[in-house]
């Protein structure tokens, strides 16, 4: 978890400045990472793409649709710390995603 820094108003016209834990001050700050491969840094124009405040799968392929529209078009697999998923889960913080469109090889 991360801190977040508040600068509150003091007496006399002075301010101080307040770091206090996400939970207690209820802004939990939940950054997550998103690693793009293959065709994928193609449409996204990059490898790794920090998220913030993402509760779900469901809510992260959403805000990528949002930022690179052109995804829809790719068919991938989802990778949640480096394990295979096929179904909506929640995710925490410091949490690891890969996008992995099909390949092939041998």
């Amino acid at each position: 978890m991360a801190y977040v820094c508040r600068t509150i108003g003091g007496m006399r016209g002075r301010t101080r400045r307040v770091w206090e834990y996400e939970r207690c001050i209820n802004t939990l700050i939940m950054e997550i990472k998103v690693l793009f491969f293959g065709v994928l840094t193609d449409v996204t124009g990059t490898i790794i793409k920090n998220y913030r405040d993402v509760k779900s799968i469901a809510d992260l392929k959403l805000r990528i649709q949002d930022d690179y529209p052109g995804v829809v078009h790719y068919s991938f697999r989802i990778s949640l710390n480096n394990v295979l998923i096929d179904s909506d889960r929640l995710l925490n913080d410091g949490d690891e995603i890969a996008l992995m469109p099909p390949f092939a090889g041998g």
